[in-house]
């Protein structure tokens, strides 16, 4: 998938949590590394450099991180298991 030269100039400096986040307040919904993965390679939204065979393993995994360190302060929270939400839509 070829991203357009805008948008890749745009994500460039994104990370994971950045996208995983623009994702959710997206869909308005909550959703699974997987998931998270499918959209933001249907939308352009993952840079050439987070491409890889694992994507989901990784968001899942950095979201996990996240929780746990940053705990109530956290941008997002578990709603299940697999299931990731972001603490504030506006």
């Amino acid at each position: 998938m070829m991203l357009k030269t805008e948008n890749k100039e745009l994500l460039l400096n994104n990370n994971y949590l950045k996208i995983c986040y623009n994702i959710i307040k997206q869909e308005k919904r909550p959703l699974r590394a997987k998931e998270i993965v499918e959209i933001a390679l249907k939308s352009g939204m993952m840079p050439y450099h987070l491409y890889g065979k694992t994507q989901q393993k990784t968001i899942h995994a950095r979201i996990s991180e996240h929780i746990k360190k940053h705990q109530e302060n956290s941008l997002f929270f578990r709603v299940s298991p697999g299931y990731f939400y972001i603490t504030n839509l506006n």
